[in-house]
């Protein structure tokens, strides 16, 4: 316990930084969490490499946090096992809530166009663990406590590396975890490119059984089901996958939010906004619409809708009466905070 106090006093010191951070909080899980290694492996292994928790053995690679404390990224690595994944933290301006945004896989076999994984040296390693993704929830919780002044409740978005329905086991067992535990989480997001939409039934089924609402989001794009067929090339095709959207969404009675990040030339034109309308309006109990900013990134050839941009699609689909949300982003070229692009800059690194 001294040992801990003064690796706190050394920690405090140094305004938290990660590599410090790490040692009282690996001695916390010890004292907290005892297991299989004893007090002496954890000092010894905390000077070479910092390690995670003692189930998952996970090390940290790099954590990085903007300015003002509110984005945070982090990337890990098994010790034993290959592959980089990232999490996300993201603190709102007052503090009162903590988004979770966890990695399913170490990059992602998908292939989109308009994301930075597959730009990477490695674009896919391998589907991570159910451990793997509650480990990053609960090192996300902790590496933010000293920000973070009183209760804040913590959302969990599978929606990082990787296609969550191509893990969907190891995803379904780590929601099951973690809706048994005791941390301040009010709820749990899927966000899915639209695969293996059969799982659709177990999902629906898996959520009578939980205290934590599931929200389900689908990355919609464009409704023209060429160009996003080429934008995600491994999608299941466009009808399809609303048939079966608007299916589980009668079957849990809530909607299902379909995200567009509006990129130009894509899908920001006054016809792609007003087929959204349509879209929106035909079925309004199962289909909500959301504007969100697209983040570029060395190498991809598409560009962003300016923030003004965003705002006048959405002025233009409130205008027809369609309640929308809009999200602007948390961005920060000094964290590499938008999907995979810290992964990717590691690897070059490299």
């Amino acid at each position: 316990l001294q040992v801990y106090r003064l690796l706190c006093i050394h920690v405090h010191a140094h305004s938290l930084q990660p590599k410090e951070f790490l040692f009282p909080y690996r001695m916390q899980q010890f004292l907290l969490f005892p297991g299989k290694l004893s007090l002496l492996k954890i000092l010894m292994k905390n000077l070479a490499t910092p390690i995670v928790t003692n189930d998952s053995d996970l090390e940290l690679v790099d954590f990085k946090l903007s300015p003002n404390r509110r984005i945070g990224k982090v990337v890990f690595k098994d010790v034993e096992r290959e592959g980089l994944f990232e999490t996300g933290t993201f603190l709102k301006e007052d503090k009162s809530r903590h988004d979770i945004c966890v990695s399913s896989m170490a990059g992602c076999n998908m292939g989109c166009k308009m994301c930075a994984i597959p730009y990477s040296e490695k674009p896919f390693e391998r589907r991570l663990d159910a451990g793997e993704l509650v480990e990053q929830v609960r090192f996300a919780i902790n590496a933010r406590a000293a920000d973070i002044n009183g209760e804040v409740v913590n959302s969990v978005g599978f929606m990082g590396n990787g296609e969550p329905f191509g893990n969907f086991d190891s995803m379904m067992q780590a929601i099951s975890e973690l809706d048994e535990s005791d941390d301040l989480i009010d709820h749990v997001s899927i966000s899915t490119m639209g695969i293996n939409l059969q799982l659709l039934t177990r999902l629906a089924d898996a959520q009578r059984g939980l205290r934590l609402p599931l929200n389900l989001q689908y990355s919609l794009i464009t409704l023209l089901s060429d160009l996003r067929k080429r934008l995600i090339p491994l999608t299941t095709p466009l009808a399809d996958a609303i048939t079966a959207l608007d299916s589980y969404s009668e079957k849990v009675g809530s909607p299902v939010k379909y995200n567009i990040p509006l990129i130009k030339g894509i899908n920001n034109r006054e016809d792609d906004l007003r087929g959204l309308l349509q879209f929106a309006k035909e079925k309004p109990q199962a289909r909500r619409m959301k504007l969100s900013t697209f983040n570029p990134f060395p190498g991809v050839p598409y560009k962003p809708v300016s923030d003004e941009g965003v705002d006048r699609a959405a002025e233009l689909l409130r205008s027809e009466g369609l309640n929308i949300q809009v999200f602007k982003g948390d961005r920060d070229d000094d964290v590499f905070a938008s999907c995979g692009q810290l992964r990717n800059h590691i690897h070059c690194e490299k």
